[in-house]
């Protein structure tokens, strides 16, 4: 239902207060976490209604569960199950549209986690792993510890490996690059010299 641009918005106007504290109670809940396929179904479910989230709008009721929101599904980022992984990273997507969810990010084991994730060869995964990025390179705070935590040399890694067969892949990776060195009038201060000499022949691979 929520799949629908009209039925969902709704839905979250006027039942997301309701709907969100029983999807709470449900992923933090031990017996329920146990069932992969609720867990999915819930993931889901969260990850459109999160679709229509508007950090412009401070009643929207994912703009004031945010956080509430990031904690419950943090642990499923971790999770064996990839699916469940995906959708996490869908919902935080859609979330870390907000610098309150960017922020919160920062201060915790998720940017951690994001990072390993970049190092997973599931194309699929990548993509809404790098979009949460793409989001997150709005911000100096987030460009910092990308630089200190090595996440140019593993989208590096990822370009070279997917490139050539994967083009929307690459044009993510590209955007996130392209946030993360948008506000700096020198690259060197963001990129080392062995960086951006193997992102100037992986790109001119690409465009040639």
């Amino acid at each position: 239902m929520v799949i629908n641009p009209e039925i969902g918005k709704a839905l979250n106007d006027q039942y997301g207060n309701k709907i969100i504290e029983e999807i709470l109670k449900v992923l933090i809940s031990n017996p329920f976490k146990k069932n992969e396929e609720l867990v999915l179904s819930i993931l889901s479910t969260l990850n459109n209604l999160s679709y229509y989230y508007t950090s412009e709008l401070e009643v929207d009721i994912f703009h004031v569960k945010q956080i509430d929101i990031v904690e419950a599904i943090t642990e499923f980022a971790r999770s064996k199950n990839k699916e469940s992984v995906i959708e996490t990273m869908r919902i935080l997507g859609n979330l870390s549209r907000s610098k309150i969810t960017r922020n919160y990010v920062c201060e915790t084991e998720m940017f951690e986690i994001l990072l390993n994730l970049l190092d997973k060869a599931d194309p699929t995964l990548l993509k809404t792993t790098i979009g949460v990025f793409v989001n997150l390179m709005s911000d100096n705070r987030a460009r910092i510890l990308f630089k200190t935590k090595k996440g140019v040399d593993k989208l590096i890694c990822i370009l070279n490996n997917f490139c050539d067969s994967d083009w929307l892949l690459g044009n993510l990776v590209c955007q996130v690059l392209w946030n993360y060195c948008i506000d700096t009038i020198d690259l060197h201060e963001l990129f080392s010299e062995t960086e951006i000499h193997k992102l100037l022949i992986i790109l001119a691979d690409c465009l040639g």
